[in-house]
């Protein structure tokens, strides 16, 4: 079984975002959760992650003591539906030894500023300033991975649930109250 004394096993028990949204290109930091239950105080092992195009997105050896261990590992992801396989080298008990979640990677970040006062344009809108930052944000991955900012500025009259409800943030810029 999974915590036999007389048997040595290295189980991959769980792998979490530690996000609620994932952004191609960006690294997002991992949260595995990996046991070693066996008769020795330690093992090693090879802990191999890959998404779902084969791709290699970590490889390192692991120092186990007995028990449970959280580990974080930074990994980049491409856009779409992706998945993430997990895996550890072969031990007496093969079916925890691989372990496969799917995320969906956004590509495109929608976001939404809301203003109260009519903005100049150019360099005297303080929203130009901020899709300037948000443009610097592209070009940090690879330029087939990196995500896409859609930015779009509105007067805070313009507040509906229908005009907010696919934004992925929304930024208020000089608003007093709603």
């Amino acid at each position: 079984s999974l915590e036999n004394s007389e048997s040595d096993n290295v189980a991959l028990l769980d792998l979490d975002p530690g996000m609620d949204m994932l952004l191609a290109g960006q690294p997002s930091l991992f949260q595995f959760k990996v046991g070693y239950y066996g008769h020795k105080k330690q093992a090693q092992t090879w802990l191999k992650v890959t998404s779902s195009d084969g791709k290699l997105l970590h490889e390192s050896v692991l120092n186990l003591g007995l028990g449970e261990k959280n580990l974080e590992i930074p990994l980049t992801l491409s856009g779409g539906e992706q998945e993430v396989v997990a895996s550890v080298k072969s031990d007496e008990f093969e079916w925890d030894n691989v372990l496969k979640r799917s995320y969906r990677v956004k590509d495109q970040l929608n976001l939404l500023v809301l203003h109260d006062i009519i903005l100049e344009s150019g360099f005297d809108n303080p929203g130009t300033w901020l899709k300037m930052a948000l443009e610097d944000l592209k070009k940090t991955g690879e330029p087939d991975q990196a995500f896409k900012v859609n930015l779009e500025l509105s007067l805070i009259s313009n507040l509906t649930w229908k005009f907010i409800k696919d934004r992925d943030g929304i930024i208020l810029l000089d608003v007093d109250n709603l």
